[in-house]
This record gives structure tokens, sequence and C-alpha cells, in this order.
């Protein structure tokens, strides 16, 4: 990858998925998706604020904003470690393996490398969730008329969520440390269902502004 995917053009970011390099993958468009849904919650409270049909949420939109920026800050930051980790991965498996030594530090290298890999979409996982409570806010409570460029937030997040759920998994799967995993799965399993609650609640929530 030739530089942070946050300082990309999108079309440059799109070819280097394209092409035969294995980074950036899927982790990393998972981020780059996850960004897109916190901007798409931002800007539907953007067309919220400071109106005084709205004013009763003002505040609430406010408070969305700022941490749509945060999560979307965030994601793109998650979409460069996610490329960064597998790298790592691949470097570690590319060291020596000659002598008893270095077999060994191989094999810790590679432990220490699944788990990278295996945290940062978890992380990708837990700031999803936080994308999909935001966007129920502005979804039940935002200007109606943009209330599918809600929906279509959280569902870019949902998609951003199941990606990152997929690259936990199969992380986890090369990793000796027990706790470690349990600890993880854990984890990754509370931010789906969460997920899958908070969109259920979502699209009826855009379905009844459609009355469909």
């Amino acid at each position: 990858m030739s530089r942070s995917i946050k300082n990309q053009e999108i079309t440059i970011f799109m070819n280097e998925l394209f092409s035969e390099s294995a980074t950036p993958g899927g982790g990393a468009a998972a981020g780059v998706g996850g960004a897109l849904a916190a901007s798409l919650a931002a800007m539907v409270a953007n067309l919220t604020v400071n109106k005084e049909k709205y004013a009763e949420v003002q505040k609430e939109m406010e408070e969305v904003l700022k941490t749509a920026k945060e999560y979307q800050e965030k994601m793109l930051f998650l979409a460069d470690a996610d490329a960064e980790a597998f790298s790592l991965f691949m470097s570690a498996y590319g060291l020596p393996k000659d002598t008893e030594g270095e077999k060994e530090e191989r094999t810790t290298a590679i432990q220490r490398a699944c788990k990278k890999a295996a945290t940062i979409p978890l992380e990708t996982a837990k700031v999803a969730v936080g994308i999909m409570e935001i966007t129920k806010v502005v979804v039940t409570k935002g200007n109606p008329s943009i209330v599918t460029d809600g929906a279509a937030a959280a569902l870019f997040a949902r998609a951003a969520l199941r990606v990152s759920a997929y690259n936990v998994r199969i992380n986890l799967n090369s990793i000796k440390d027990a706790n470690f995993t349990v600890e993880a799965k854990n984890i990754l399993e509370q931010c789906e269902n969460k997920s899958e609650v908070l969109e259920k609640e979502i699209i009826e929530a855009t379905n009844a502004v459609l009355g469909v």
C-alpha cells in the first residue's frame, strides 16, 4: 500500500483493492465503509441542526456530530491499522526457522501478529456498534426527509461489523492463547447481538417514516 488510506483519493484506494496485492483487503474496506457510515449519520444530523422545527433535539444532534467525527477518524485509522497488521503477519511467517531458537522466535512472532490481526477488526466491530447507536438517534429524531440516508449509515456500519467479525474469527483460529480467544469471542458476540437489535430498530423506524 503506497500511502495512508485516509489521504488517498477513492479511485486509488479502489485500484489497490482491485490489484494482486493482499493489502489493503477486506478489513481496510470495512474501515472505510464504517467511516462512510459515520459520515452519513453526520449528514442527517447536519440537516437537522439549527432548524426551528427540530429545536428540541438540537443538543442531541450536536452531540451526534461530535461523536460521528470521532468515529469517522477512528474507522480510517483502523483501515490503515488493518493493512499494517497483515504486513506484520506476513513478516512473521517469513522469519527463518532453521534452528530451534529461530523456530521459537518465529512462533512467538506469529502469535503476536495473529493477536494484532484479531484485535484491529474487533475494535472496528466495536466502533461500528457505536455508529449504529448514533444512527438510531438521527433516524428516530432527525429530519425525516433524509431518513433513508440514516438507514444507509446503519447498513454500512452493520456490513463493516460483519466483515470484521469474519476477520476476527479467522485470526482467532491461529491463536493458542485460550484466554485471549475466549475474551475476544465474547466481545465479538456482544457486538453482533447488539448490532442485530439496532439494525432491526433502525429499519423499523425507517419503514415507519416511509409508511411501509
